[in-house]
């Protein structure tokens, strides 16, 4: 039995879904009734961008910004 190949978009999502934002109980609240378990870092760290475009660039992709 032969396993088929994930497709290109299959391996880009496995890639993203492995990169997790973190939570910190420190975050900015996005609105002044949101409660504190619910706080969420609302972008993603400089280091975590990094990891992403080093993990895309095999796929060919010219990263703009």
């Amino acid at each position: 039995m032969t396993k088929t190949q994930n497709s290109l978009g299959e391996r880009i999502l496995a890639l993203i879904s492995s990169i997790t934002l973190v939570r910190h109980a420190n975050a900015p609240k996005l609105t002044p009734d949101q409660k504190d378990e619910n706080r969420q870092l609302s972008e993603i760290g400089i280091n975590q961008a990094k990891k992403l475009c080093d993990k895309l660039d095999p796929f060919g992709y010219e990263i703009v910004g």
